[in-house]
């Protein structure tokens, strides 16, 4: 994995816990980012994946539904440390009750039944798409991340970097709190046009699609 240009907000702080915590314990750590599209999981994935390769260990992405005794058993055979990477878990993996990719054919691989070191990332957009049996079990996925939109920091950092006129950048700060979910496609937006007219943010989000009244069929008085 390569990134083009700066990491914002959490994100290496985040992939440095995360790795320290998986090399300081004896077994599998399993790591769930859940949330909104374009609000930073994939980049802190990519991440991991970097730091990794960094230290030697590969990334193994599974972007198809294997399962069972027979998956399980392979995964367990690669003695080498290793990242494992499910992206879109949900949509891959279907939950309980259904029979092709269900989620609970991976509960033993998660729990730590069979040996091994990895470590498990599983990214998705929707958390309630997820197995109740994976939900509040640290003993099977360590870290649960929630991703609702862009931290305050990114959003702060970014705009420094990338706004001609540094005077907006906290009232872009304070105008993303009206999302419900403000990600990165809405701010790459609000910053371009900000700068290629000149605007303050309320002038450009006047003709942008990307309006606080949108979010989530929220209701506004």
């Amino acid at each position: 994995f390569k990134h083009v240009g700066k990491v914002y907000g959490v994100a290496p702080r985040n992939a440095d816990r995360i790795i320290n915590t998986y090399l300081d314990r004896p077994r599998n750590t399993g790591v769930l980012l859940h949330g909104e599209k374009g609000s930073g999981k994939t980049m802190l994935a990519r991440l991991l994946g970097m730091k990794m390769g960094e230290l030697g260990y590969p990334t193994i992405v599974v972007n198809a539904p294997f399962k069972g005794d027979g998956f399980n058993k392979f995964i367990q055979t690669i003695d080498q440390p290793a990242l494992v990477l499910f992206d879109e878990f949900e949509k891959i993996y279907h939950n309980r009750g259904d029979n092709e990719g269900s989620q609970e054919k991976l509960l033993t691989l998660f729990d730590g039944i069979y040996l091994g070191k990895k470590l498990f990332v599983l990214t998705c957009n929707d958390m309630y798409r997820i197995d109740n049996f994976m939900r509040n079990r640290p003993g099977r996925i360590y870290y649960s991340i929630s991703y609702k939109g862009l931290d305050i920091e990114f959003i702060r950092e970014y705009c420094e970097d990338i706004l001609n006129e540094k005077k907006h950048v906290e009232s872009v700060c304070k105008i993303s709190a009206l999302f419900t979910d403000f990600n990165f496609d809405m701010l790459s937006a609000l910053c371009e046009e900000m700068n290629r007219y000149g605007d303050t943010p309320e002038q450009a989000l006047a003709l942008l699609n990307a309006k606080p009244e949108n979010s989530n069929n929220a209701h506004y008085d």
